[in-house]
């Protein structure tokens, strides 16, 4: 089911708040795979681990190695290991490497929710 407020949330948010919301759902959907690493839920915590994947590949595929320079190259290395991480998770019953994923993604959100309110205090 189509949520109709989520939609126009997403229509209406700025480039910067859209990477924010990127962001926060690879966190939530890595977070909810070390959860069900705990509870042995194997077919929905890879459900998870594959979804924060997916977010992280578009966040990748996003950037502009041209105009970018070194902090898209930076970010290009980042997202890599992070999706090592994931991917290594899938296989492993242990958290240790989506904790690895989400230190990342949890000092990267920040810079971008900064961005994204200073965005929407200039508008």
């Amino acid at each position: 089911m189509v949520n109709p407020y989520l939609q126009n949330e997403i229509r209406t948010a700025s480039p910067e708040a859209l990477v924010v919301r990127l962001y926060e759902r690879a966190i939530l959907c890595a977070r909810e795979a070390r959860e069900l690493t705990e509870a042995q839920q194997a077919e929905t915590r890879n459900a998870r681990l594959r979804r924060a994947l997916d977010i992280v590949n578009e966040l990748r595929s996003s950037l502009d190695m041209d105009r970018g320079g070194e902090i898209a190259a930076n970010l290009d290395a980042l997202y890599e290991f992070v999706s090592h991480r994931l991917l290594a998770a899938g296989m492993q019953s242990e958290g240790e490497p989506i904790e690895d994923a989400l230190r990342i993604l949890e000092i990267l959100v920040e810079p971008w929710r900064e961005i994204a309110h200073g965005a929407r205090a200039a508008s």
